[in-house]
């Protein structure tokens, strides 16, 4: 077995939201070096998803969509979030970012000017996303 490790991980201990400071040091036949500069580590994760966006209403052009929170930021505050729409030609097309939508709103109205909605019976799909530091 090789005592040679390119990896660490600590298993008690650790609170999310925390930062912590790590050093280390490496040895050969000649003995041990100096320790490294420090490496900060912030123990945190992307945010919870946040719960699909709620039909609220419609007419001709527009649409009203109502959002939720992340019940979780995983250790760091959420900097945003981001509203993404399909093509609304089929369940496969792409998403795109919406940047007409202002993070941490309660509603959104999506609009044939601002948002390029197409025909009134067109379906359309559309994802809320959580954002902070490790996105």
């Amino acid at each position: 077995m090789s005592t040679h490790q390119t990896s660490f991980t600590v298993i008690d201990g650790i609170e999310r939201g925390q930062q912590y400071r790590f050093r280390y040091r490496v040895q050969n036949v000649n003995g041990w070096s100096a320790f490294s500069d420090v490496a900060y580590i912030f123990a945190f994760e992307v945010p919870e998803r946040p719960p699909k966006p709620v039909f609220t209403s419609a007419d001709d052009t527009s649409v009203t969509l109502a959002f939720e929170q992340s019940s979780d930021n995983n250790g760091i505050p959420i900097a945003d979030y981001e509203l993404f729409i399909d093509a609304g030609d089929d369940t496969t097309s792409a998403f795109t970012k919406l940047d007409s939508y202002s993070g941490f709103l309660a509603s959104h109205t999506l609009t044939v000017a601002a948002d390029g909605l197409g025909d009134p019976s067109t379906v359309y799909r559309v994802k809320l996303r959580a954002v902070n530091e490790d996105d």
